[in-house]
């Protein structure tokens, strides 16, 4: 007596349809994973931007609500005396915006001040080199763009000089 024994596999086609199948699964898997990995990294590089510019910003008006009296004031300059008679000067060093030497962002596209009077009227041409120039200013208006990677953050602010002198 034969005893029927049949062997049971998967035959060479419906191997090859497998392993196409898991390729193009895989490939839109790994496209997936590429676009959300180069979604990621943009974001990160623009809130780092964001946040450096914010940062740098924050800075500037902390130093200057101490003020008292100004000693440079051009484009991309601006130097003063604090109430403790101890000068700072904002600049921009290459690509780094810094305070006294001491860098408080780095890639900085643009670094632009504009100084304005009471009446709101610009007041020029930079440099400020008269002190009655310099002691009439109410206004800075700054722009900064701060880049990181492929994206940059821009930002423009005005910081106010009240009439008694405290910076707002």
């Amino acid at each position: 007596m034969m005893i029927n024994r049949r062997q049971e596999a998967f035959s060479l086609i419906e191997m090859i349809v497998t392993i196409v199948v898991l390729s193009i699964v895989g490939v839109i898997t790994i496209n997936y994973v590429i676009s959300a990995s180069r979604l990621y990294v943009s974001v990160h590089d623009q809130r780092r931007a964001e946040s450096e510019a914010i940062t740098a910003l924050n800075r500037m008006r902390k130093e200057v609500r101490a003020l008292r009296t100004t000693f440079m004031a051009d484009d991309n300059q601006f130097g003063f005396s604090n109430r403790n008679d101890v000068a700072n000067t904002f600049a921009l060093n290459g690509t780094d915006l810094t305070l006294n030497g001491n860098i408080l962002a780095r890639n900085v596209d643009t670094f632009v001040l504009a100084y304005y009077d009471s009446t709101n009227s610009p007041l020029s041409p930079l440099p400020l080199a008269d002190p009655l120039d310099r002691h009439n200013i109410r206004r800075i208006a700054v722009d900064l763009k701060v880049r990181k990677g492929a994206h940059a953050a821009g930002m423009n602010v005005n910081i106010f000089y009240p009439e008694e002198g405290i910076v707002k």
